[in-house]
């Protein structure tokens, strides 16, 4: 099943829109990037924003595991209960011996939700089991649905984290102080800072510089972005997962200290030229 970020109001803390350059406004879904993960497909259509993550070394073409993050902007008046009860009706049409399993529900940061588990010891099309767990949390924006699907029966370790990661999902926002939402820390950091960030290319990489360097120059030195996000304008994001470099080097860590997480985020405008190069850690 395919489900998406938006650009209006869905935020992951692994994803930086153009829109959240600076903090979050307004209504946002904050949702962590699970380490070993990457965004391998979005989309939009009408008014749902769909994203897919799966572990590094697989795709949505063909996964054992997969986290989808889906938001229905607009979708103001949704009810949990019709809602998932139209999720259960559909699973087992689609499953001859199908089960939905009611998880808990309550309030996150003052927005119902509810989470859910439906299985299939044998999904038709795959020839596989499939077991997914589902968030639902009604906005007073929008609607936001997460997903997290195994093609095998996971293991109570293997589950447990996963169970922390439905958990930690929430909404936010900004228009209302009992509802705010995380600052995003940005760091400001000099070149060799930046060099030692990027692990073993940071010896060979002569320094990205703002209305000189071109995202062709910064993929062919870190590889493929982990997230690319485009704007109508022609401008483009490129994100990369820094985390592991810096944990690795000790003189990243003299200047960003042993944060959670932290990413490079670059900036590129309509003609590829990088605009900005900002780091921001969790």
């Amino acid at each position: 099943m395919r489900l998406i970020p938006s650009r209006a109001f869905l935020v992951l803390l692994l994803v930086f829109p153009l829109y959240a350059w600076s903090q979050l406004e307004g209504e946002n879904l904050i949702q962590d990037a699970p380490p070993g993960y990457r965004v391998d497909f979005q989309t939009k259509k009408d008014n749902m924003v769909m994203t897919e993550m799966v572990p590094n070394g697989e795709s949505v073409n063909d996964w054992t595991e997969m986290l989808t993050t889906q938001v229905f902007l607009g979708m103001k008046d949704a009810s949990l209960e019709k809602f998932q009860s139209l999720m259960r009706l559909s699973w087992l049409i689609a499953c001859k011996d199908g089960q939905v399993t009611p998880v808990t529900n309550g309030e996150v940061n003052g927005y119902p939700y509810v989470t859910w588990k439906q299985s299939c010891p044998l999904n038709s099309r795959t020839g596989k089991p499939e077991i997914t767990w589902f968030k639902a949390i009604k906005g007073n924006d929008s609607f936001y649905f997460v997903q997290k699907a195994f093609k095998f029966e996971p293991s109570k370790e293997q589950l447990a984290p996963w169970m922390q990661h439905l958990e930690s999902v929430s909404v936010c926002d900004t228009r209302l102080p009992d509802r705010g939402c995380p600052k995003l820390e940005e760091i400001k950091t000099p070149m060799d800072a930046t060099r030692a960030l990027l692990g073993k290319n940071y010896t060979t990489l002569k320094g990205f510089r703002e209305g000189v360097s071109t995202a062709e120059q910064v993929e062919s030195a870190l590889g493929k972005a982990d997230y690319v996000d485009h704007n109508p304008d022609g401008r483009f994001v490129y994100l990369y997962d820094v985390t592991t470099a810096i944990s690795n080097d000790p003189r990243a860590k003299e200047d960003f200290g042993n944060p959670e997480s932290i990413k490079a985020i670059f900036l590129f405008g309509s003609d590829a030229k990088l605009i900005k190069l900002n780091y921001f850690k969790k």
